[in-house]
């Protein structure tokens, strides 16, 4: 068990993860989550990536495993490791609005990643839009990234209905 402090909280465990490509992956006591950086190619002189996680148990649905913090900070190690090994200009990371949530549970969750994005990797610095954030390299021009991005996400329910079709079994 790693107990790590991220702003206030302090995280009873932050799981191991492994890598292979853009795709990491760690384990519960409950489930597998995939946290997935995929290349938007949409952008020719900067380099970005959607960030994505979900379990292959519930999807990207509630995990009702009641570890928020070790699983966000675990996805907060991961987004710094990639951070940090593949310098990306951006990552885009849109909090899921779900069909029928709360807006409220979506805001605490932007809260949350709030703080957790307070030591970002050196050179780093973010911004958020809506309740969704974006990571990106100082001196970085995000324009028109932010212009995509309230665009492409703006207060939109994202159909993951097909994610059962995705293969995980990547390791």
């Amino acid at each position: 068990m790693v107990n790590v402090k991220i702003a206030d909280f302090i995280l009873e465990r932050v799981f191991p993860f492994v890598k292979q490509r853009n795709i990491y992956k760690f384990v519960t006591d409950k489930q597998q989550y995939i946290v997935d950086f995929e290349s938007i190619s949409k952008f020719k002189n900067i380099s970005v990536f959607e960030r994505s996680f979900t379990t292959t148990q519930f999807g990207y649905g509630m995990t009702n495993e009641n570890i928020p913090f070790s699983v966000i900070g675990t996805v907060r190690e991961i987004t710094y490791d990639f951070l940090i090994k593949h310098k990306p200009d951006v990552i885009l990371a849109y909090h899921k609005h779900e069909v029928g949530r709360n807006d409220s549970v979506v805001s605490r969750r932007a809260n949350i990643m709030k703080r957790f994005y307070e030591d970002l990797p050196s050179g780093y610095d973010y911004e958020f839009v809506g309740s969704s954030s974006i990571v990106y390299q100082k001196g970085t021009d995000i324009s028109g990234v932010v212009e995509y991005f309230k665009e492409y996400y703006s207060d939109k329910d994202i159909d993951h209905s097909d994610d059962e079709n995705m293969d995980y079994d990547l390791y």
